[in-house]
């Protein structure tokens, strides 16, 4: 009766070997299919990623315009009186201008009244003797 006893341990102890031989090649399958997946998964991430020098274009684009941003939004006062400065300044030249036209037409008509009354040629050198 112990032998048979013995038998049947040896035959389960037997099936118990290949099921846990079939049970690890499965496993390996698994595991095999999982690194692969694991690997392409790895490859499309490492493709896709950034660089440190992505990065930094990134940041150094946005600082940029972070930067503009603010470096206009403080300089605009100062172009605001700029402006105003250059509005008055062509205000003088306009009336500069203006004043040279008159003095111009005056100086027309001065003469053309001392030709008048002085005769030709007189104007001119009156206006010479003058003290």
């Amino acid at each position: 009766m112990a032998v048979k006893k013995a038998k049947k341990k040896t035959a389960a102890k037997k099936r118990t070997l290949e099921e846990n031989v079939a049970h690890l090649t499965n496993s390996v399958a698994v595991l095999t299919k999982s690194v692969a997946a694991l690997t392409d998964s790895v490859v499309y991430m490492r493709e896709r990623m950034l660089t440190r020098e992505d990065v930094e274009e990134i940041v150094e684009e946005k600082l940029e315009e972070k930067l503009e941003e603010k470096f206009d939004e403080k300089l605009q006062p100062l172009k605001d009186s700029v402006q105003a400065v250059e509005s008055k300044i062509g205000g003088i030249h306009n009336r500069i201008d203006y004043e040279l036209d008159k003095r111009g037409m005056l100086e027309t008509r001065v003469t053309k009244l001392e030709k008048a009354v002085f005769g030709p040629g007189t104007a001119s050198s009156r206006r010479l003797v003058r003290k």
